[in-house]
């Protein structure tokens, strides 16, 4: 029942963003980078590490972060064997990333240094939809919930203000995310 309502709700998300124009998602892209290096720079205990994502046509555009954030060391993920994810350094997404899985540009392994989960101080979580309270919809591989379990460091979900919702179907293993922006 919770699987059904879970993709019923992905395919309405999915119409709900192509509405949105190129316009507005770079719009909004540039003001949830700015958001995101504000939180950033306004903890205590910096991030060094931050797990960034590239960005699918109806996910918000974080490429900015590498000009307002220089000092961060940007990872990216790479889905591996058994839905997991492994992460890579990124200096110079042009020559370091590659179209992957599922068309998402990931890093290239020969070309980047892999960083183990441990060693990320802040992952940016993309999904179709979040509440205010951390609950997340993504895209139903499990991927992300399978990495948050391992570690402590603190998660952003990072959206357009259209995929804020009250509520999302639910299921036990779905992580909860630390705090979301969604503008």
């Amino acid at each position: 029942m919770i699987v059904e309502q879970k993709e019923a709700l992905r395919k309405s998300m999915r119409a709900e963003l192509k509405n949105l124009s190129s316009i507005e998602k770079e719009s909004a892209s540039a003001l949830i980078v700015a958001k995101v290096a504000g939180v950033i720079k306004s903890t205590s205990k910096q991030p060094k590490v931050v797990a960034s994502f590239s960005a699918l046509s109806f996910e918000p555009d974080l490429a900015g972060l590498r000009s307002v954030l220089p000092e961060a060391d940007l990872v990216y993920p790479l889905c591996v064997a058994d839905q997991q994810l492994k992460f890579y350094s990124v200096d110079e997404p042009s020559r370091q990333l590659r179209k992957g899985h599922y068309g998402i540009s990931e890093p290239d392994p020969e070309r980047c240094e892999e960083v183990m989960v441990d060693d990320i101080d802040l992952f940016l979580v993309p999904a179709f939809a979040y509440t205010k309270h951390g609950h997340r919809l993504g895209r139903g591989g499990g991927y992300y919930d399978r990495v948050l379990t391992k570690t402590k460091a603190k998660s952003l979900g990072v959206i357009f203000k259209c995929q804020l919702l009250e509520s999302v179907p639910i299921e036990d293993h779905d992580e909860i995310i630390d705090e979301v922006i969604a503008l």
